[in-house]
């Protein structure tokens, strides 16, 4: 499983940059932080492959995006707006992030 770690720091240049590694396959999994805040939450992050997922608390300045094939169980009582903590799943096993 593909993970990337990434500060976007509020750039949509690089907001960008990762929507094209995405496309050319090359993360499973993306630990994002300081996104770009829009009033329909983190702006700039849409793709068909990956789902979006981030703490529904306060100023969001974290989250993940995981691929479509994963299930995704978000764990809201140890999540906040610097944290977003999950429960991975496919038919390899889980992982926890």
């Amino acid at each position: 499983m593909g993970i990337l770690q990434i500060t976007l720091q509020h750039s949509k240049v690089t907001s960008a940059n990762l929507l094209l590694r995405l496309g050319r396959d090359e993360a499973d999994v993306v630990l994002i932080q300081e996104s770009g805040l829009s009033s329909n939450g983190i702006s700039c992050l849409r793709t068909k492959s990956h789902k979006l997922a981030a703490s529904s608390t306060g100023r969001t300045r974290a989250g993940l995006m995981v691929r479509n094939e994963l299930t995704i169980f978000l764990l809201p009582n140890i999540s906040n707006a610097d944290v977003v903590t999950a429960r991975l799943e496919d038919s390899a096993g889980e992982l926890w992030v």
